[in-house]
């Protein structure tokens, strides 16, 4: 840990438990080149500040196999219309039965991945945002995404007030 500057530690309670922490200086850079394909949406972050706010009653339709992440996105959406889709399989099959005003898509699921089922909603659906929702944080997976019709990409872990900005720009645009 010296040698990146780093620190390390925890705290502990007794008979309550503990927490580990670990902390590493890092530099980041961001870039703001866009290599998705014309007809993607793509909406910065610079752009979300003066969204007017969502209807709550708007019908979210949450891809997520990840049982914490599903509750996670129930806390976050409870005033919102929420069905789960377990799998990809399963989002493709209610997104063609129902209307949704926003599709929330976890990126890697099984029976089929959040790449192939956003291709195939975009089949029969070229309207309804898609946000990307994924651990992998890498500019191939945004790309990947994007390329597969994703509308917006968003990296885990995310804010509720970071989703529903974004939210909020895309329902509304």
């Amino acid at each position: 840990m010296d040698q990146c500057k780093g620190k390390i530690g925890f705290e502990s309670v007794p008979n309550q438990g503990s927490t580990f922490w670990a902390w590493l200086p890092s530099e980041a850079t961001v870039s703001h080149s866009q290599t998705a394909p014309d007809s993607a949406k793509i909406v910065q972050k610079e752009q979300i500040v003066e969204a007017k706010p969502i209807n709550h009653y708007c019908s979210i339709l949450a891809a997520e196999d990840n049982d914490s992440n599903f509750m996670l996105l129930k806390v976050f959406l409870k005033e919102f219309k929420l069905t789960r889709a377990a799998n990809g399989a399963k989002a493709v099959m209610l997104a063609s039965h129902n209307k949704y005003d926003v599709i929330l898509m976890d990126m890697k699921m099984p029976v089929m991945d959040g790449l192939e089922a956003t291709a195939k909603i975009r089949e029969f659906d070229k309207r309804t945002p898609i946000i990307a929702l994924t651990a992998n944080a890498f500019d191939s997976d945004k790309e990947a995404a994007m390329k597969a019709g994703c509308t917006y990409f968003l990296s885990k872990p995310f804010e509720k007030s970071e989703l529903i900005a974004v939210m909020n720009k895309l329902v509304s645009a």
